[in-house]
């Protein structure tokens, strides 16, 4: 699931608007305490050219946040129009003011939560890019497409399609929801049938795709993305490629009718080679400062057609992607350094000649937090990469993320604790400079219990050029648990820092679960501000955070003999919080590649925990596989069960 989730970002789609950084000077207000903007939106075509459109601003709430030196805040409230414009009143020039902005919740999305931008400038540029014709229109209907479909590379189960109108920016790609999905071995797509409203759109307004239709220049792509396994002795890893599509440039669609396509994929010949190189220890190294707390680590990288070159706007499903791991493996197996001579791949038919091809590439980590008592979450941290496509595609890190993140004297990287606040004034979060950061985005987020497990929900998401951030006292509660993260960013248009150049880079680095209070320490146990216990500090039965001890909450209590506490296995501990030991017989799958207890060399895990066989070779090798040789029915390419 993990990866399927990680192959739609990548090759099936994404638009970049990061909401992220300055803004651009411009005339100065008719009233000089009045700061004012607009929102033009560039609307991208399947053919390259853009359409200008004002982006709706009536429907936010749009007002000022303006900080003193105490950590607290005036807000004003401002004024957004439909044609794009907004302003709020009574900021003085010089004055530095956060900008907040809020769309309204919309069916079939997450809930909203507020954008905030750090300036004090007047005149603010909001613009972005955005695929699909400004004046498509919405399919308000079930509105179910039918596709029945012949000349189909055999399917396999970790196979998917992606289905998409790129110039009205619309697209369905969740299989799962379909009527008729093929089954494994199948050629052909009988009766393949969805509604088009269980897609997604990539318009800024509105939750449901866009009615295809030919006569405004719309196209309709299915391409199928078929995935194989490949295995390298100790590692294995898959190669997602193009392996056929379907291209309609006459269908119009009506809202709420049925609409049928009989039709043959076009297979995709592999006639081109791709040389790559990626640096996973590079990418592992520059997150160190977590203290070896991952839980699950994924690499992936995919050649992706776009169109334009300059910016970073609709990425179509390119030809080839490669994920490390594949499922029931992990990148403990995989050497630091990886180059792969030759990944074979095909053209894509779907897309025009004018568009162009870049390379993404994202280096995926978790780490586990918990809010007292439920199962542990994972959050995630990402650096990735956008990147012009060259014959060498040359996989490391853009930018590095950064290590610190503190408030006052305390290091939210490191264990678990309670931050004071009280609920009038402001928390102040500080980091590190990193060389050649354009920008950074912080994202407060909510950690809470919810029917036994932990819950996560977006607070904020703020950008600044500064290294610190004040949370302004209003968007916390005393008594509830966060978590915060800061992303750096590369290559954002210095012009109006929403829109995202190519090559263009993001590092984000999250931190532990804190309790924000005043209380904890105060050694009264206080249920309604989030405490399980209050000893005023760390003792054997308590945490410094006021919970309950418990092997696996991802807080270390030396008190109670924990070693350590990923939340569970990770890079530097073991489930039971002790230390990663070879030897002790305890096969931690995040840092070591075998570890079978003893110190014989021959049995296919040696005293180093290195694997002195290789899957193939017909000899199950303790703690590494589950059968062997693989023989694609009950024993898979990296000799795990099926």
């Amino acid at each position: 699931m993990v990866r399927l989730a990680l192959a739609l970002l990548l090759l099936g789609g994404c638009n970049s608007i990061l909401g992220v950084g300055e803004f651009t000077a411009g005339d100065a207000a008719v009233d000089p305490n009045t700061v004012t903007g607009t929102s033009q939106i560039s609307y991208v075509l399947y053919d390259g050219m853009i359409e200008d459109g004002p982006e709706d601003l009536s429907k936010y709430t749009i007002k000022a946040y303006i900080p003193d030196a105490t950590g607290r805040f005036t807000t004003v409230n401002g004024i957004g129009r439909a044609d794009g414009t907004f302003e709020i009143p009574n900021i003085t020039p010089g004055t530095l003011y956060y900008l907040y902005l809020l769309y309204p919740q919309i069916p079939n999305h997450a809930a909203p939560f507020p954008r905030v931008w750090v300036t004090s400038a007047r005149t603010l540029d909001l613009g972005y890019h955005v695929s699909g014709r400004r004046d498509a229109v919405e399919a308000t209907r079930a509105s179910s497409i039918v596709l029945n479909v012949t000349n189909m590379v055999p399917w396999t189960d970790s196979d998917y399609l992606v289905i998409d109108s790129y110039n009205n920016g619309s697209e369905f790609s969740d299989v799962s929801v379909a009527s008729n999905a093929p089954a494994r071995g199948a050629t052909s797509l009988a009766g393949f049938s969805f509604d088009w409203r269980d897609g997604y759109t990539y318009h800024p307004v509105g939750s449901l795709p866009r009615l295809v239709d030919a006569s405004a220049g719309d196209d309709f792509i299915v391409t199928h993305i078929h995935n194989e396994d490949i295995n390298e002795a100790t590692w294995a890893w898959s190669l997602t490629r193009q392996a056929g599509v379907v291209k309609r440039t006459d269908l119009i669609q009506t809202d709420g009718a049925p609409l049928v396509i009989n039709e043959a994929f076009v297979q995709t010949p592999y006639t081109k080679s791709q040389m790559l190189q990626f640096d996973l220890g590079a990418f592992r190294a520059q997150y160190a400062a977590d203290g070896g707390r991952v839980a699950f680590e994924m690499f992936s990288v995919s050649r992706l057609d776009n169109a334009g070159t300059q910016y970073q706007q609709r990425i179509g499903s390119g030809p080839w992607g490669l994920f490390v791991p594949v499922p029931g493996t992990t990148l403990a197996r995989v050497p630091d350094v990886v180059s792969l001579p030759s990944i074979m791949y095909g053209d894509s038919a779907a897309f025009p000649s004018t568009w162009g091809q870049s390379v993404v590439g994202s280096y995926l980590r978790r780490r586990r937090l918990r809010a007292p008592g439920a199962a542990p979450v994972s959050i995630s941290m990402v650096s990735d990469f956008t990147r012009p496509a060259t014959s060498l595609v040359d996989a490391r890190p853009q930018i590095r993320p950064v290590t610190k993140l503190m408030v006052g004297g305390t290091d939210l990287l490191g264990n678990a604790g309670a931050i004071a606040f009280d609920g009038t004034t402001g928390v102040s979060i500080s980091w590190d400079a990193v060389p050649q950061a354009d920008g950074y985005t912080v994202d407060v987020v909510r950690i809470y219990a919810d029917a036994g497990l932990t819950a996560r929900a977006q607070v904020l998401r703020a950008a600044t050029t500064a290294t610190s951030f004040v949370i302004p006292p209003d968007m916390l509660v005393k008594g509830q648990r966060y978590t915060i993260g800061v992303t750096t960013h590369a290559g954002l248009d210095e012009t109006g820092l929403r829109r995202t150049r190519i090559p263009s880079g993001n590092a984000r680095m999250h931190g532990n679960a804190f309790l924000f209070s005043n209380s904890c320490g105060d050694g009264v146990t206080q249920a309604e501000l989030g405490e399980e216990c209050d000893e005023m500090g760390e003792t054997a039965s308590c945490d410094a955070d006021c919970t309950l001890v418990m092997c696996g909450d991802a807080t270390t209590n030396v008190a109670a003999a924990e070693m350590c506490d990923g939340g569970g296995t990770s890079i530097g501990c073991d489930s039971d919080c002790t230390s990663v030991s070879c030897g002790d017989g305890f096969y931690n799958p995040q840092a070591e590649y075998c570890d079978d207890g003893n110190a014989i060399d021959a049995d296919g895990c040696d005293a180093l925990c290195q694997r002195t066989g290789t899957c193939g070779d017909g000899t199950v090798q303790p703690s590494v596989e589950d059968c062997d040789p693989p023989d694609g029915t009950t024993c898979g390419t990296t000799c795990t069960s099926l």
